[in-house]
C-alpha cells in the first residue's frame, strides 16, 4: 500500500538519519513505540468544566514541544480564564503528571 505523507521538519531529520532507504521502516518503529508508551501510560485525571475551559485555551494553537510540556503549569497559571484558585489547582494537577501523562492528556483532549 502506497501512501503520501506530509514531510515536516522532524520527518526530514528522520529521513536524513535513516541509511539505506529504511525511512518507512524506522517511522513504523517509532509509531509502534509511541503506541506502546500511550497504552502503558495511565489515563489522564478527570477535569471539571472550568478546568477543561482553561485547558482548551492553553492548548488552542499551542505548538506542542518539550518546552511546552515542561511549562504547562505556568501556561495554565498565565491564563485569564476562571479564578486564580482554579488555575492554581489545575496547574498543580498538571505539574504532578509525567511527560507521558501530559502527552496522553493532550492527545485525548485534542481528539
Amino acid at each position: 500500500m502506497k501512501k503520501t505523507i506530509y514531510m515536516n521538519d522532524p520527518l526530514y531529520r528522520l529521513n536524513e538519519q535513516t541509511d539505506g532507504g529504511g525511512f518507512s521502516r524506522r517511522l513504523g518503529e517509532i509509531v509502534e513505540r509511541y503506541d506502546i508508551i500511550m497504552k502503558l501510560t495511565p489515563e489522564p485525571p478527570k477535569f471539571s468544566q472550568e478546568e477543561m475551559h482553561i485547558l482548551g485555551e492553553v492548548l488552542a494553537g499551542a505548538k506542542i514541544s518539550a518546552g511546552f510540556i515542561y511549562s504547562m503549569g505556568f501556561e495554565i497559571q498565565d491564563s485569564v480564564l476562571e479564578t486564580p484558585e482554579i488555575r492554581e489547582a489545575l496547574a498543580k494537577k498538571i505539574d504532578a503528571m509525567t511527560a507521558a501523562e501530559k502527552v496522553k492528556m493532550i492527545e485525548t483532549f485534542l481528539k
